[in-house]
């Protein structure tokens, strides 16, 4: 009877999971269901739970048992909890369930192993118009061409190849978004340029 009482108590027990959320802490799904930050010491639920619901559906809440397996219906910059629950369905990356209890909110720069911070806020190189180059200026560029390699490969250390694919869209995502833009004027100004010049072949 002991046994049985102790292998129920385990089976009970809810298990630990990472949730990521909008930066306001919303879900990423809707953006306006649930707030995990103001649900903090909380149970929230699947509005539209069903047992018999297929994983990735609407029939589920859902979280990760590691960080970085996350970033499936999830970008950055986010915000991060930890939750507690028993999945119902579950393969390599997520678990659903139709209850999580939201137990703590944590910093996402502390739980990845790559750099979380230097990822939301590149260094736009293309900012910087100083008068003269100095050194300075060249290894603030090196540090931000940078910026992706060590990404990649301390993902590429800690997570498969399907998930590190994931976050390398995510953040190519967020560094294009920071770059971009300046990068297509000055594309532009130099072909004016170039079609300009005396010396250029016609």
């Amino acid at each position: 009877m002991k046994q049985i009482f102790l292998r129920l108590k385990r089976k009970m027990k809810l298990q630990k999971f990472y949730k990521l959320a909008r930066p306001n802490g919303f879900d990423f799904r809707t953006g306006e269901t649930i707030n995990y930050r103001n649900a903090i010491g909380k149970k929230v639920c699947a509005p539209n739970f069903n047992a018999g619901g297929e994983l990735y559906s609407d029939a589920f809440l859902y979280a990760s048992r590691k960080p970085n397996q996350c970033f499936v219906g999830a970008t950055i910059p986010c915000s991060a909890f930890v939750v507690r629950g028993t999945p119902i369905l579950e393969d390599d990356r997520k678990a659903g369930f139709e209850s999580l209890y939201v137990e703590k909110e944590v910093d996402p720069a502390n739980i990845f192993r790559w750099n979380y911070n230097a990822a939301t806020s590149p260094v736009n190189p293309f900012s910087i118009r100083p008068p003269k180059i100095t050194q300075q200026h060249v290894l603030l560029l090196r540090r931000w061409a940078t910026v992706w390699d060590t990404i990649w490969n301390t993902v590429g250390d800690s997570v498969g190849d399907s998930v590190g694919a994931t976050i390398r869209d995510t953040v190519r995502d967020t560094v294009w978004a920071t770059i971009g833009a300046t990068i297509w004027r000055v594309r532009q100004q130099y072909l004016v340029r170039w079609r300009n010049h005396p010396r250029r072949d016609r």
